[in-house]
């Protein structure tokens, strides 16, 4: 049985994500000043209400689960009550992808006051690392990179990769959304797809700048919304991209592989803001192998172990002349090319290949 303690969830959809050995327990985490003064300085102390909240519970857990950085604290002191097992699940390095949270282009007193919170939060966030992170039982991360980087870092009793990868589906989408009918475009058009949160360090504005460069065949999706969905409109708009570049809003959940599957190839960029950056592996890039469209990729260290295992696309340097060749390029291969490399990326890089390391887990 499964207690899982969020914030901020809709309870109602959120149950249909998850089967009767699930207990759901949303709260409400309003923001005020002090939740902000804690979010930009000891953020790591911000969600300590999460103690009480399952301490109250009543249960005697086995194990607590947390996931990221600001909630180890909270977590260390469950486990310490209850005297249950402590996983941490970082994602990321979240100490690294601090400056992601503040103005890129700040100037005057907003630079200094930026700078001095962002070195605040930084040194708050790696005393917190290395005092609690020595007590957790489990350590999990998302690939091998990260996993190297925090045992150099700190003292892990046991360290272990799950990657976050898609399951393997029963058949094969037989429903597609005709971007060409949807658009009116052209039958000769290429149609990439970006699918996820339009935000900084994705990459996103230096492939708009490729798509300037590029003939009238080659046709774009962002798929979802965010922070600089608007600034990405206004420079469509400015560069006359209106009839090549279209931007559809959220959509459910269960519908998602019906728009990737529509498109010619996935596009998953990263850009180096961080450390935490350079070291990711994007969920986007197996989204895309599992509906079985090649991906052009940043040439990061994890995606560099994919590609050279699977012909699964291209790698690209990120910049706007690099990205329109490799998508010319791309766009002159046969479906077939990929096809056989598409399928085994997918046999290898799935959901139920990553379930033993839950076993391992149970015996610890």
């Amino acid at each position: 049985m499964v207690y899982f303690f969020y914030i901020n969830g809709n309870i109602d959809e959120d149950k249909s994500l998850f089967n009767g050995n699930v207990h759901l327990f949303n709260f409400r985490h309003k923001t005020t000043f002090w939740t902000k003064v804690k979010r930009n300085t000891l953020f790591c102390y911000e969600f300590m209400f999460f103690y009480d909240k399952v301490i109250k519970s009543g249960v005697q857990y086995d194990a607590v689960w947390c996931n990221d950085l600001p909630t180890l604290i909270p977590a260390t002191k469950i486990s310490k009550k209850l005297n249950c097992k402590l996983i941490y699940d970082s994602h990321e390095i979240y100490t690294e992808t601090l400056n992601q949270f503040f103005p890129r282009k700040a100037r005057g007193i907003k630079k200094i006051i930026y700078s001095i919170l962002l070195h605040v939060m930084k040194r708050h966030g790696e005393t917190v690392e290395k005092k609690y992170i020595p007590k957790v039982d489990v350590f999990i991360t998302v690939n091998e990179s990260l996993l190297s980087n925090f045992s150099n870092k700190q003292i892990i009793k046991k360290g272990l990769v799950i990657m976050n990868l898609p399951k393997i589906k029963d058949k094969v989408v037989n429903e597609k959304i005709d971007f060409k009918r949807k658009f009116g475009w052209s039958e000769n058009s290429f149609i990439s797809i970006y699918q996820g949160v339009l935000n900084e360090g994705r990459g996103l504005k230096i492939l708009l700048q490729a798509y300037v460069l590029l003939e009238e065949s080659f046709k774009l999706v962002f798929l979802g919304n965010g922070p600089i969905q608007h600034e990405l409109m206004e420079y469509v708009k400015i560069n006359s991209l209106e009839h090549r570049v279209k931007f559809i809003d959220l959509v459910p959940l269960n519908t998602v592989n019906k728009y990737t599957a529509g498109a010619n190839l996935g596009i998953n960029l990263l850009e180096s803001y961080n450390l935490s950056k350079s070291l990711a592996s994007p969920n986007k890039l197996f989204e895309y192998i599992h509906e079985g469209i090649p991906v052009l990729a940043s040439d990061s260290v994890e995606n560099i172990k994919v590609f050279n295992s699977y012909n699964v696309g291209y790698l690209t340097k990120n910049n706007p002349i690099a990205i329109a060749d490799k998508l010319n390029h791309i766009s002159k291969q046969e479906k077939s090319t990929f096809e056989e490399a598409l399928n085994l990326a997918k046999e290898h890089y799935n959901w139920e290949n990553q379930l033993p390391v839950f076993r391992l887990i149970l015996e610890i």
